[in-house]
């Protein structure tokens, strides 16, 4: 903030300084929209360093101005607290899809090889390919079917009888 307009830095109080309400508010409002990378590492390097202070120093007034750093903090903190949540679930969901989609390209790459241990003529065995690896629902069903149903199940397929 320091390198922002509007902003600056009183030595006295040790505090950053604005110049109005609408330099804050212009700055919180481009702050929702960014990504805070480091939000959980600076939170524990606070609690880390408050609870130096209070320990190693053991004064009632550090103690007190520690409390007050860690209050003004979680103060600060709490409105972006709801973002960084929706932005972990989201990630959280995004990184499954993605395993699920690598996880499905790499079982639709092994269904050949699987077709070549039945004993189906070549010709079926290149009907029965795409017509299952075009269905990850087939795909995941053919991968779970024990070994003695496979070849009914890519049989009923070939056949028109299963979709």
């Amino acid at each position: 903030m320091l390198r922002l307009s509007g902003f600056g830095w009183d030595d006295g109080s040790k505090m950053v300084t604005v110049d109005s309400m609408d330099v804050w508010e212009s700055h919180v409002k481009g702050m929702l929209s960014r990504p805070f990378s480091y939000y959980e590492d600076w939170l524990v390097l606070f609690v880390l360093v408050l609870n130096q202070l209070q320990v190693t120093r053991g004064l009632k007034k550090k103690a007190r101005e520690a409390e007050g750093i860690a209050s003004g903090l979680t103060s600060i903190a709490e409105p972006f607290g709801n973002p960084f949540e929706k932005t972990n679930n989201a990630t959280t969901d995004v990184s499954q899809r993605i395993g699920y989609d690598h996880d499905l390209s790499n079982a639709r790459k092994k269904v050949y090889g699987d077709l070549l241990r039945l004993p189906l003529e070549s010709q079926a065995r290149m009907k029965a390919a795409p017509l299952i690896v075009h269905d990850a629902d087939k795909v995941d069903l053919f991968f779970r079917l024990p070994e003695e149903d496979k070849l009914k199940w890519v049989y009923l397929l070939l056949g028109g009888t299963y979709k």
